[in-house]
Formats: structure tokens, sequence, C-alpha cells
């Protein structure tokens, strides 16, 4: 893959570089929370009992719909993440792996599920990720629950910041303003599809969008999640300048070519290509050949 450079930008924490591939804008699918706001889909528990692992989706629309791997969705008996990236078809009922991230709640708050301002860290995705290795050797997407409330817990700890009901969202919500002021300045490009993230000269992570629009989406989410691992580290990230940027980012992608990787279908619509390393996380969502999501965390 030889993407190309659009913007560089950095600050005292982290740096972003962004850039277009060429199958930008060759897929036709929209964001999950477009599709909330629209009305366009319903997410709710699969039972009435629920299922704290397992959620149903509806799509009545006549739009593909992509929820992010990491996506908080708020309501029902209890706030729950997407524990992969999935592609809805149009006009389907399915269900969709999740972990929850409210322990203190099993209650009904709403019938149906709404969307978040926010989306998991990459370290708290990263660690998801890790925890649930053994479960997709069985065909599963299932993480260690107790893994991903201990996240919360840290988290919590972590910025001083506490919810009755041990709500992550809760948590990010009270946190929220501290975190922009200190990562504004950040914006995306019109171009762009995709975007690595620096800290202390080193890539934490990737993401590549087919859709430019959707990529504009979750760009300042996507910055807004990496300030909570970041906000409070005063570490100078004067060390990566562009050009070190670019080079950076090159070698990655050729280091994460010669790794190897097993495709098999996806949750939704597609397949998923998962790399066989315990270097990184890294996962591609593609639709007949086409990547949908590109997501890489180390």
């Amino acid at each position: 893959m030889t993407p190309k450079i659009l913007k560089f930008e950095k600050n005292e924490r982290i740096a972003v570089l962004q850039f277009k591939t060429d199958d930008a804008d060759t897929l036709d699918y929209i964001s999950g929370k477009s599709a909330i706001d629209r009305q366009f889909i319903t997410v709710e528990e699969v039972s009435e009992g629920g299922s704290v692992n397992n959620l149903k989706l509806h799509n009545n629309s006549d739009k593909y719909v992509f929820f992010f791997d990491g996506d908080i969705l708020v309501g029902a008996k209890q706030n729950r993440i997407l524990n992969t990236s999935v592609l809805i078809a149009p006009k389907i009922t399915t269900g969709i792996p999740v972990s929850c991230v409210e322990r203190g709640r099993w209650s009904y708050r709403t019938r149906h599920f709404g969307k978040s301002d926010f989306t998991a860290p990459y370290t708290f995705r990263k660690s998801k990720h890790e925890s649930m290795k053994n479960s997709m050797k069985h065909g599963s997407y299932q993480a260690d629950q107790s893994k991903v409330w201990k996240e919360v817990s840290d988290y919590s700890m972590r910025m001083d910041c506490h919810s009755v009901t041990d709500d992550f969202d809760e948590i990010m919500m009270k946190k929220r303003k501290s975190v922009e002021d200190s990562f504004k300045g950040f914006t995306p490009d019109a171009d762009a599809n995709g975007l690595s993230i620096f800290h202390n000269g080193k890539i934490i992570l990737m993401e590549i969008f087919n859709r430019r629009d959707v990529y504009s989406e979750y760009f300042p989410q996507i910055i807004r999640s990496t300030g909570f691992d970041f906000y409070m580290d005063k570490d100078d990230d004067g060390k990566i300048d562009r050009d070190k940027a670019v080079e950076k980012l090159g070698k990655r992608f050729s280091k994460i070519s010669e790794e190897k990787f097993h495709e098999r279908p996806s949750v939704g619509t597609g397949t998923e290509k998962r790399y066989d390393t315990d270097k990184f996380e890294c996962f591609e969502l593609l639709l007949d050949g086409k990547t949908v999501h590109f997501s890489y965390l180390k």
C-alpha cells in the first residue's frame, strides 16, 4: 500500500499523519451512528431478559451500515461496546458481539440503544482484542468481560472520575472538556480516508476507512479517545516530524504485509482478515475484496 500523504499535525503529546488510499470511496455505506440518527436501524437487547455479550440489530433501510470497533452504544439494560467492526447489509436482522461497559446497571433505561459521542481509547480496544484471541479460535468474538470491566475501573482510577454504575461513557463525558482542551487543533483533511497516530515517535494506531465521509465522522472521536490515554502525559512528542512520520508509516505497512493472517466470514456481511501475531493487533474488514475498515493497534 502506497498512500498519498495529505496532512501532518502534532501537539506536545501526539502527532497525526493523514493520508488517502487508492480505493477511497469505492464502497457505499453509512456509519451506525448516522443510521441511528436517521432512524434507519434499531439496536436492542436480544430478548426481554437480555444477554450481556450480544445485541440484536435491525437494519430497516436500503443502506449498508458500518459500526466501528469500540463504538459505544448507550441505553437499554446497560451500555455496551462493539467487540469488532461490522458491516450490516440492507434489510436484515442480525446479532452483534459486544461487551458491557456499565457494570452496575442491569435494568431498562430505554428500549432501544442510542449512540455515544465516544469510541473506546486505543489501549482499551487493544486489551479487548488481546482477550478475544482464545474465543476467536472457536469462531466467537467474545471478549473477556472481567478484563473489560477492569479497563473501565483502571480508566476511572487514572482519571480520578467516578460513576455510580461504573459507566465508561459517563466517565468519559465528565472528563471530555479537559481532554478536548488538551487536544485542540487537529482537523480532518477533506480528501483523507486514513490516519496514523504517533506517541513518543512511534506509531500507536492506524485507521483506514473506505469512505472519506465516514472517516471525517470518526476523526474527532478517534482523536478524543486517544486523548483519554495521553492528556495527562507531559512527554514532548518533538521526536518526530513529517518526513520521519511518512518514513515510519511506509515501513509499518511493509512490516504488516510480511505477517501471516487468516480470513473468515465477518460478523455481518463481508470477510475479515485478522493478522496472526503477538507484536500488534491488526484486522481488516472487507467487502468484495475492498477495504471497509482497517485497524492497527500497537
